[in-house]
């Protein structure tokens, strides 16, 4: 019996673990497996960039209720002038402008006291944190 042909699926069998172990095969394989396992780091990515984008909408939509961005200045005292020029033309003539200016004067000091609240809005999964102040500004 031993002087007989090999089996066409010996043959194939002996091809396949030619293949099994030889170096491309095994690097077709971690290559394969590589980009299979990239798959849900996709789509991790993309439920990530998605909830910050609804995070951005739930705080542009509090910003709205609420107010954007404030900045708070100390008093000012605007005083009103009126500015006259002369000029003269060039046939000896005079010509005069009167000019409405402002003036704007600052305090040297400026003392703020004041206690500011922080407060927790929720919108959906979001928390969105919001601030409420009462200021007392004293210029001198």
């Amino acid at each position: 019996m031993s002087d007989l042909p090999p089996q066409p699926a010996d043959a194939f069998t002996l091809d396949f673990k030619k293949i099994r172990h030889s170096v491309t095969f095994k690097l077709f394989s971690m290559l394969f497996l590589l980009l299979l396992s990239m798959i849900p780091v996709a789509f991790v990515r993309a439920l990530v960039s998605e909830r910050q984008g609804l995070q951005r909408e739930a705080e542009g939509e509090v910003n709205q209720k609420w107010a954007d961005q404030q900045t708070v200045q100390g008093p000012v005292l605007t005083v009103p002038y009126d500015q006259i020029t002369v000029s003269t033309e060039e046939k000896g003539k005079k010509k005069t402008v009167k000019t409405r200016r402002f003036m704007h004067v600052l305090p040297e000091k400026l003392k703020v006291i004041g206690q500011l609240e922080p407060q927790k809005l929720h919108r959906g999964i979001y928390d969105i944190v919001v601030y409420s102040s009462v200021l007392n500004l004293q210029g001198y």
